[in-house]
This record gives C-alpha cells, sequence and structure tokens, in this order.
C-alpha cells in the first residue's frame, strides 16, 4: 500500500519565495530607512568651523553674509576671525580689532529662527529698545574688565543680526544703520 505523502516541492518553494523576497525587501528598506533616520542628523549637522575669508565662510554656510556698507576707520579690516556654522542651524560671526584691541566689533548671524543672540555672562546688563532703520531693535550695554560693551540686535528678512562693539553708541548705530539684508 501506498502511503501519500505532502511534502514542499520545488514548485512550492518557489511560489513562497517568490511572495516573500520582495516582502523582505521592503522591511529591509523600513529598517535601513529607520536606522539612518537616526544617524542623519548628527551627520548632516555641521561643527562650528574657522575660516580663511568670508568668500570660504559663505560658501561652506551655503548662506551670503551680510556686511554694514559704513565701517569706521579705527577698525582693521579683514576681519581677524571668521567663524561659522553651516545648515540646518547656520550662523557667522566676524570680529574685527581695532588696533591692540582686540575683537573691537563682532558681527554675528543668525541664518535661523532666533529671537535674539545669548546674553553676556556679566552680572548687570542695561536692556533698552531701540530701532534700526524703523525695525524694532534691543540695545544691551554692560561693563566687563572695566570696558564698555555696546549690543545691539535685530531680526530683518528671517535672519538675527547682532552687533557688538567697543566704540561708542554713534558709530554702533551708524554700523547697525548701514546693514541691509
Amino acid at each position: 500500500m501506498k502511503t501519500a505523502t505532502k511534502g514542499i516541492t520545488a514548485r512550492g518553494l518557489f511560489e513562497v519565495m517568490r511572495f516573500a523576497l520582495p516582502l523582505m525587501a521592503v522591511m529591509a528598506g523600513v529598517v535601513a530607512f529607520l536606522f539612518i533616520l537616526k544617524l542623519v542628523p548628527p551627520a548632516i549637522e555641521k561643527e562650528e568651523q574657522t575660516f580663511a575669508t568670508i568668500d570660504q565662510a559663505e560658501k561652506a554656510i551655503g548662506r551670503k553674509v551680510v556686511l554694514p556698507a559704513y565701517f569706521p576707520d579705527f577698525l582693521s579690516w579683514p576681519p581677524s576671525q571668521i567663524r561659522g556654522k553651516g545648515q540646518p542651524n547656520a550662523w557667522i560671526a566676524l570680529s574685527v580689532n581695532s588696533g591692540e584691541q582686540k575683537d573691537a566689533l563682532t558681527i554675528e548671524e543668525w541664518f535661523f529662527p532666533q529671537t535674539e543672540p545669548s546674553p553676556p555672562k556679566v552680572p548687570s546688563i542695561e536692556k533698552t529698545q531701540t530701532q534700526v532703520d524703523g525695525t524694532a531693535a534691543s540695545l544691551l550695554v554692560w561693563q566687563e574688565g572695566g570696558v564698555t560693551y555696546r549690543r545691539i540686535y535685530w531680526t530683518e528678512g528671517g535672519m538675527l543680526v547682532s552687533i557688538t562693539s567697543l566704540g561708542s553708541l554713534e558709530e554702533l548705530s551708524k554700523i547697525a544703520q548701514s546693514v541691509h539684508p
């Protein structure tokens, strides 16, 4: 007497694999995609860099740096230091010396939603409201090591501009009024 045995035939195995392989490939793709998503932000988020020129900085951060049209004679051009970071939270900072005075002027530009720059870590800061070319702005004044610092900042065209100076309020205002993002 013959007994019938059911087993997996080559044709049956082929049919199962024809259905299962694309499904496994899709699942592997989804898993890989989710794995990559966890790694993408650190890979995209650029670290702070120092640049030799403004052109080099613009290429690296992917944004045009806005410079003041008015630049007092007592400041030394080109900037002594250019720092910045690329997308997604791009920003740039230019530091300019005045004779022996390091960082007599610092211009910072943030190209992402930012309402104000980080405040200086000093015991007392005077903050007043002002305007730059009709745009609401804030003015900070503080003392550090016997030196008076003045910072004016405002948001224009989706960019936060901050200028810190060791010079007079009049010179700072002239510089700020000449920046047009």
